[in-house]
C-alpha cells in the first residue's frame, strides 16, 4: 500500500482520475455552499467600513502569492515550460492577472468583462477538472486548482451581488470583441510555441480528441463557437436577472406609494 504522506507538497498524494472524483464532487459541493452564503453577506462587506478594501486587496494578495508558490513549485519539481506558464496565454491565466488588476484598482469594467470570463474558464475548470497528475487533499497543487478558480468566480459575482455592474449590449458586444482579438493571439501563439491555450488545439476531454483527431481546425472552430454561445446565454441570464429584479423593486416602491395613500 502506498504511504501517503501529509505535507502540502508530498509527491505520494497523486491521485487517479476515479479516486480523485471522490475528492471533487466533495469540494465542488463546499464550495457551492460558501457561493450561497457568499450572495448573503456580500453586500454587507461592500457597505462596512472597511470590508471592500479588505475584500478586494485580500483576494489579491491571495492570487498573487499563490501563483508566485505555484511557480516555485512547478520550477522545483522540473515540470515548468516557460511557454506554458506565462499568464495570457491560458482563459484562466489571463483571468488571473484581470482579477487582480479589477480589484486592486477597482475597475467596473473589467469586472463585468470577467462575468462573462468566469463563466467560461473558471466555471467549466471546476466541473471537468484539467489537473494533470491529479493531486489530492492536502496536496499544494489541490488547493491552488480549486481556490483559485473559484476566487475568479467568486470575485466577479462579488461586484454582480453588490450592483457595481452594469450589464447591457454594449458592455457585452465589447468584451466579445476583445475576446475574439486575443483568441486569434492565442491561436498564433500556440502554433508558434505548440501550447494548448484557451484549448483551442485540443480538448481537455480524451474522447472529444478521437473525433477530431483529423480534422483538429473544425475542433477549433467548434470550440470557439460554444465559447461565444455559452457568453451569449450568460448574457441573456443576466439581464433576465437584472430584469427581474428591477421588476420586484418596482414593485415594492408602488406598493409603498399605494399605502401611503
Amino acid at each position: 500500500k502506498k504511504k501517503r504522506g501529509r505535507t502540502m507538497f508530498n509527491e505520494s498524494l497523486k491521485e487517479n482520475y476515479t479516486n480523485y472524483y471522490i475528492n471533487h464532487y466533495l469540494t465542488i459541493s463546499i464550495l457551492l455552499i460558501i457561493l450561497i452564503i457568499f450572495s448573503k453577506i456580500a453586500p454587507k462587506i461592500k457597505n462596512s467600513k472597511y470590508g471592500d478594501k479588505i475584500f478586494r486587496y485580500g483576494i489579491s494578495i491571495l492570487l498573487v502569492l499563490s501563483e508566485v508558490v505555484f511557480h516555485i513549485w512547478r520550477y522545483k519539481t522540473n515540470n515548468y515550460n516557460i511557454h506554458e506558464m506565462l499568464p495570457f496565454t491560458g482563459f484562466c491565466s489571463m483571468l488571473h492577472v484581470l482579477t487582480i488588476i479589477y480589484l486592486v484598482t477597482n475597475n467596473k469594467k473589467l469586472a463585468t468583462a470577467s462575468l462573462y470570463f468566469s463563466a467560461i474558464g473558471p466555471t467549466l475548470a471546476l466541473m471537468f477538472v484539467n489537473m494533470n497528475p491529479f493531486y489530492a487533499f492536502p496536496h499544494f497543487r489541490f488547493f491552488h486548482y480549486y481556490l483559485a478558480h473559484f476566487i475568479y468566480v467568486l470575485a466577479s459575482l462579488y461586484y454582480y451581488f453588490t450592483k457595481q455592474t452594469n450589464v447591457n449590449k454594449k458592455d457585452f458586444l465589447l468584451t466579445l470583441k476583445y475576446t475574439l482579438i486575443y483568441t486569434v493571439f492565442v491561436y498564433i501563439y500556440n502554433i508558434v510555441f505548440k501550447t494548448n491555450g484557451f484549448f483551442l488545439m485540443s480538448s481537455p476531454v480524451m474522447a472529444i480528441n478521437k473525433i477530431f483527431i483529423k480534422f483538429k481546425f473544425i475542433y477549433t472552430i467548434l470550440w470557439l463557437g460554444f465559447i461565444l454561445s455559452i457568453f451569449y446565454l450568460v448574457h441573456l441570464l443576466l439581464i433576465f436577472i437584472s430584469n427581474k429584479a428591477l421588476k420586484k423593486f418596482e414593485y415594492i416602491q408602488n406598493d409603498k406609494i399605494y399605502q401611503r395613500m
